[in-house]
C-alpha cells in the first residue's frame, strides 16, 4: 500500500473510533439509573396464604388421582403407559 492510502485510511479509521467511543460512553450514561422500588419485591401475605391454599388443595388431588390410578401402575410402567388396562371380569 502507498504512503497517500495508509495515510487517507488513517485518518479516516482514527476520527470514527473516536466517534464510536464516544458514542458509546454517551448511549451508555444515557441509561436510567435502577430505582430500587420496595413494593415490587414485597409480597402481600394474602398471596402467601392463597398460594398455600392452593398447594395444599393440589396435593390433596394428586394423592387422590395417584390412589385412583394406582392399580393402573401395579403392572409396570411398559403397561401402564400405552397400553390399555386389562379388562376385569365380575367387578
Amino acid at each position: 500500500m502507498n504512503s497517500l492510502t495508509r495515510d487517507s485510511v488513517m485518518l479516516t479509521v482514527a476520527p470514527l473510533a473516536v466517534v464510536c467511543t464516544v458514542g458509546t460512553i454517551f448511549l451508555a450514561s444515557a441509561q436510567p439509573l435502577p430505582t430500587l422500588d420496595p413494593e415490587i419485591c414485597a409480597t402481600p401475605t394474602s398471596d402467601v396464604d392463597a398460594e398455600a391454599s392452593f398447594l395444599a388443595e393440589n396435593g390433596a388431588a394428586m394423592k387422590k388421582m395417584m390412589g385412583d390410578h394406582a392399580d393402573t401402575f401395579k403392572f409396570g410402567p411398559e403397561r401402564s403407559v400405552g397400553a390399555p388396562a386389562p379388562l376385569r371380569v365380575g367387578s
